[in-house]
């Protein structure tokens, strides 16, 4: 299983757009913490396309369209803890990535900013999280070939057995003629 603490990424509080008063606390949508992982799924859609819609807005302070990248990029990595489909799990970390990516170049561009700690922290999380997916896959698609070549196996045996139960009806059939034919003469 993916996890461990090592493994989460880090959450802030944060403002939706430049409306104040609407706060997203991460640990309140955790899938851990709901019971019903489609809620969950609800909320991060709803937190990405709020933050979404800061980074389409014009009038966004490059402080802001920071913090909404880097949000973008939570909420696309929770999306993608919701699902047990790996290619859409990939999907999703691989967006929140760039997203977290895009954090960090604004905050480079921002004056008297330091680097963004937390989403170099996330990239690195999110890199961690898609090798183990990646290797998960190829353990997975390991297995199938084993089973699949297990099955074949069993297949060919059971055709060999099977071909050798009519070739002995078949010479059972043909001694029973020939005790007949003798019989007969």
């Amino acid at each position: 299983s993916l996890g461990g603490s090592e493994m989460c990424i880090r959450d802030r509080t944060q403002t939706y757009g430049a409306s104040a008063d609407v706060t997203l606390d991460w640990k309140l949508i955790n899938p851990k913490r709901v019971p019903d992982i489609a809620a969950a799924r609800d909320e991060f859609e709803k937190a990405k396309n709020h933050f979404n819609s800061t980074l389409a807005s014009p009038d966004a302070p490059l402080s802001l369209q920071q913090q909404a990248f880097y949000n973008v990029g939570n909420a696309m990595f929770r999306l993608g803890e919701t699902t047990d489909n790996p290619d859409d799990k990939a999907k999703q970390w691989i967006d929140a990535l760039k997203k977290y990516e895009g954090a960090l170049e604004l905050s480079q561009q921002l004056d008297n900013t330091p680097k963004d700690e937390d989403a170099q922290f996330n990239t690195d999380i999110v890199k961690k999280r898609l090798e183990q997916l990646q290797q998960q896959q190829q353990q997975q698609q390991g297995d199938d070939e084993q089973e699949q070549d297990k099955n074949e196996n069993q297949q060919e045996q059971q055709q060999q057995k099977s071909d050798e139960q009519k070739k002995q009806e078949q010479q059972q059939e043909q001694n029973e003629q020939q005790t007949q034919q003798q019989q007969d003469s």
